[in-house]
């Protein structure tokens, strides 16, 4: 009987050990992919040069990993900012959304008053970040 309990102890101990084992051969490769990954991001709809009436501006990211096709980024954080007030993003200054499962997110840009706008982008997709370079136009208020 104590050989029985001792030949159990030894088979779950195996197991435990492998299966830890597993877990940091599964870690390990996640964090190998993950650095390998490239974010690809671009405007594919800037805004207009004179804002005049509400235009959309969308932004796309997709994903490629090693060689294989880039994918597109879902729920990567993107962070559209105004920074002169004589446009709005949605009805405020700065708006936050999530790109969609093609990647994309979109604002409307609705003019305030006529001036110079720069609207600032930030991007967030895990532990990376980064800013696009401003985009600047013109509102003219009818």
């Amino acid at each position: 009987m104590m050989a029985v309990i001792a030949a159990l102890h030894i088979v779950v101990l195996v197991i435990f050990v492998a299966g830890g084992l597993l877990i940091l051969v599964a870690y390990f490769l996640y964090r190998y992919l993950a650095s390998r990954a490239d974010i690809n991001s671009n405007y594919t709809k800037t805004p207009p040069a004179t804002l005049s009436a509400p235009a959309q501006v969308v932004y796309h990211c997709d994903v490629q990993v090693s060689k294989q096709p880039a994918k597109p980024l879902p729920n990567a954080e993107i962070t559209f900012t105004l920074v002169n007030g004589h446009a709005s993003i949605d009805g405020g200054a700065s708006k936050t959304v999530k790109t969609d499962a093609k990647g994309d997110a979109t604002v409307t840009l609705t003019p305030v008053s006529t001036g110079s706008e720069k609207l600032l982008l930030h991007l967030v997709v895990g532990s990376k970040s980064g800013d696009e370079p401003p985009q600047l136009f013109e509102v003219v208020k009818h």
